[in-house]
Formats: structure tokens, sequence, C-alpha cells
């Protein structure tokens, strides 16, 4: 299967800078951004810009979408409720789905919706990507870390695989990503969590994953569960 029709789900920062990318080699048709039809009005008219240069990558209602050959979604995880909602009507049989949201629990939601087949597991990291004002600004593109899940057609992998490679997207094929995707939701919580002056203290159960994680991480979730962070007084 050659992907020639890519819908993203998310119009912020990490959307426009891979769609981008996308569009430069496949051409602008091959690129649409999805959105309900009230966000649709709100930000369909949007003067958008990629590094200085008008962006001319198309929005398209939920409600007037057909399938696409891959969705991609990059929705904050407190959107994917919603974004699951939008994307119904552009995943047809044979749509493979990528998601590049933070944390390590959206693939799980997406595949209790669609099935594991055809979704794969990923993160993006290392990007300098800035949105502000309707404004992307990059210097620095970061790379796409993704894989298969226990339940994922290879065939998928390798389809996704090529369209990067088409693309010049910098990506790996991981063996074990859910190791990858720990050891990420690890370092972010390792860079962020001290920095909130003004955390809460919490309690964190040291008994085991959360069950939704260790279901769809069984190993990896027992080998790198993480121990009880002590909160700085």
């Amino acid at each position: 299967m050659q992907i020639n029709k890519i819908a993203f789900i998310g119009k912020g920062g990490v959307g426009l800078l891979y769609g981008s990318m996308i569009a430069k080699a496949l051409g602008n048709d091959a690129v649409e951004y999805v959105m309900d039809d009230a966000r649709f009005e709100r930000h369909a008219n949007d003067a958008l810009t990629v590094n200085g240069k008008p962006c001319a990558l198309k929005s398209v209602r939920a409600s007037k979408a057909t399938p696409a050959d891959l969705v991609i979604l990059t929705v904050k995880t407190t959107g994917l409720d919603q974004a699951l909602k939008t994307m119904e009507r552009v995943v047809g049989p044979n749509t493979l789905i990528a998601s590049l949201c933070n944390g390590i629990t959206s693939e799980q939601k997406i595949a209790e919706r669609f099935g594991w087949e055809h979704t794969v597991l990923g993160i993006c990291q290392g990007m300098d990507a800035v949105f502000l004002n309707g404004e992307l600004t990059f210097t620095n593109t970061g790379e796409i870390r993704f894989g298969a899940a226990a339940g994922t057609d290879p065939a998928a992998i390798t389809a996704i695989d090529e369209l990067y490679t088409r693309c010049g997207i910098a990506h790996t094929v991981e063996s074990d990503i859910a190791h990858r995707m720990w050891a990420k939701l690890m370092l972010n919580d390792g860079i962020t969590r001290p920095a909130w002056p003004t955390a809460a203290r919490t309690e964190v159960p040291r008994s085991r994953a959360p069950s939704s994680v260790a279901a769809l991480f069984p190993p990896c979730a027992k080998r790198l569960r993480s121990p009880t962070p002590r909160v700085l007084s």
C-alpha cells in the first residue's frame, strides 16, 4: 500500500510542521486538516504561515470528509476524545492511524474505537517548532519514532516508513516502541515535574502501572515502572 492522502487531526505546531513537510514532497492536495464543524467555522480562514511563508494547506469539515490513507493525530491529550469523533469520517477499512500525541495511552483509546490492525504506536521528539499567533517557526524538524503494537499489521509499519522516507521526515522504526514511549514519558516527567513550584503533594501508588497502560504494554510497564517521585519541600 502506498500512502498518498494524509489527514491530520490537529492543526497546531506539530501538525503544521509535518503536514508542511509532506505537502512539500507530495503536493498540497495530499494533505488536509480535518476539524469538527464548530472548529472549522472558527479556524478555516485563519491566515497561517510556516517559517514566514503563507500556508496553503486546506482544512476540511469532518461532516464532509472522506477516508484517507493515513490519519495522523497531533492534538493535545485533553482533546483526544473529540478527535476520535472527528476522525470517524476519515477512517475507512484500510486507513492507517498514527498518533503523535503526548503520553502513552492515546493509541489504546484509538484502538478501542478503530482496532489495532492499522494502529501504530509513536512519538515525536527533538523539534524546536514554535506556533504562536498563527505563525509556525522552526529550524529543527526533530524525528518520529514508531513501531508496532502486538496486533498491528506489519504492512502498516512498512507503508508509513515508506511515506516518511519519501517526504524526508527523519524517523526510526523501533523494535520496542513501548520502551521508547515510556522513556520519553519518564524524561518529560523528570524535567517538568520539579519545575512546578506550587505543585500539590500527590501520592503515587507503588503497586503497578495503571491497568490501561499495563494492558497496552505489559512487559514494558513491568520493566520500566518508575519509583514514587519525591516532592521537594
